[in-house]
């Protein structure tokens, strides 16, 4: 008994980070916040934090280090805290709880995302997985993103 209950004042006690692996949670919606120039594939694919995924002790830990390691994103621990990953546990009890993604980019990162998101376009084209229109289509979002950046209006 008092087993049970020392282990339940653990989990109700303990951050959500070291909770919820306890609990069986899964991870509900994923939400990015502060991400302006890079995709968020890029912030999904390094955090690797997916909806219905179950969650483990160092999953946050290690998310968080690659998204401040990478170069696209703030890290300098003078300028802010850089990237957080955050669980926010469910009102209603659920066993999917829901994760708050927070960046900065780096200014003058938009080039390369842009050119990046191109050649992977043109080679989804190529293999025959999107349509040309596709490709044009992401060209001329580009050619806006560009005239964005130099102060021209639509």
């Amino acid at each position: 008994m008092s087993l049970t209950v020392a282990v339940g004042l653990a989990v109700l006690l303990a951050p959500p980070e070291h909770a919820a692996p306890l609990l069986g949670i899964r991870v509900g919606s994923v939400q990015i916040l502060g991400n302006t120039d890079a995709p968020d594939e890029l912030v999904l694919s390094l955090a690797e934090v997916y909806p219905a995924k179950l969650i483990a002790f160092g999953d946050f830990h290690a998310a968080r280090q690659r998204l401040r390691a990478h170069p696209a994103f703030r890290s300098n621990p003078w300028r802010g805290p850089g990237p957080t990953v955050t669980l926010i546990p469910s009102v209603a009890g659920d066993v999917f709880w829901d994760v708050e993604i927070r960046v900065t980019d780096r200014p003058g990162t938009w080039p390369a995302h842009v050119l990046l998101d191109l050649m992977a376009t043109a080679l989804r084209v190529r293999s025959g997985d999107a349509e040309p229109w596709y490709f044009l289509w992401r060209l001329e979002h580009a050619g806006y993103r560009l005239a964005e950046a130099c102060g021209a209006k639509p």
